[in-house]
């Protein structure tokens, strides 16, 4: 990606988990992503699908639950540890 391209929700969730949430690190993550996060809808930037597509194919490779949270209903993230619960929401 250039430094001069936007970067997506989907991408900026895909970084949290990369970098401060990984699961390898016991980390248990849902995100809740809608349909405008992944290019749907009129007047969508060219690109942004097929780069919410990827990012979302890595989140899933990493084992994180693409759904609303069962707890915190539709949260962007809900990452789980432990004794330790992070939400995270726009």
């Amino acid at each position: 990606m250039n430094r001069r391209e936007p970067l997506y929700q989907v991408e900026v969730k895909l970084a949290l988990v990369r970098s401060v949430f990984s699961p390898k690190a016991g980390w248990r993550i849902t995100v809740d992503i809608d349909g405008s996060e992944m290019g749907k809808g009129k007047q969508q930037p060219r690109g942004k699908a097929r780069r919410a597509r990827a990012a979302l194919e890595e989140l899933r490779a990493l084992g994180v639950s693409i759904r609303p949270d069962d707890k915190f209903g539709r949260v962007d993230v809900v990452a789980e540890h432990d004794d330790t619960v992070c939400t995270l929401s726009r």
